[in-house]
């Protein structure tokens, strides 16, 4: 069952809603998610989306498109497992008993909570060495596309749906912002 976080988000992708979010403005956009749990909750569950999209990723190429995919993908391969690093961070500083202890978030009430001032900055921090790894890897993803392989069909595809969940990844910390504005 979804909750309300993750409907809100399947709903901005579904419906084509998508604008681009400046990535100049994610940092205000973290900034802003963390200044209540709901507002973390939701950038977590983001995080943790980017996560198993990069998963994704990595399966097709690797398992259903051939070695020679992976030899070609090494870069867009290397970045991945460097940002699902990043993500696993996150996703356990917000986990963390002696962090921010939010594994066990309850949106009716938990959602207008202030968190810790340190889990706060451990969050925008982790963020915001997530958003280098990010950039990086949507930039080699992008150039990738327009390269040759030799199961092209199966590269383009893997490539195409990462980039278009690489692509939402800000608009959906924009979200975040603003359900924690909304609390």
């Amino acid at each position: 069952m979804f909750s309300k976080i993750s409907f809100i988000l399947l709903s901005i992708c579904l419906c084509g809603l998508l604008q681009a979010t400046p990535i100049s403005d994610f940092a205000k956009n973290v900034e802003s998610s963390v200044e209540n749990l709901l507002g973390i909750h939701c950038m977590v569950d983001s995080v943790l989306n980017l996560e198993d999209a990069a998963d994704e990723f990595t399966y097709q190429i690797s398992k259903s498109c051939g070695a020679d995919a992976v030899k070609n993908l090494a870069t867009e391969l290397a970045d991945t497992k460097a940002l699902m690093k990043l993500t696993t961070k996150v996703i356990d500083t917000n986990d963390d008993e002696n962090i921010c202890d939010n594994s066990a978030f309850d949106e009716d009430l938990d959602s207008d909570k202030e968190p810790s001032s340190y889990c706060a900055a451990q969050l925008k921090n982790q963020m915001a060495n997530l958003l280098t790894s990010f950039k990086t890897t949507k930039n080699d993803v992008t150039k990738g596309l327009n390269q040759s392989y030799s199961n092209v069909a199966c590269v383009k595809m893997a490539m195409s749906n990462f980039k278009y969940f690489l692509n939402s990844f800000p608009q959906r910390i924009e979200t975040c912002a603003q359900l924690a504005a909304d609390v």
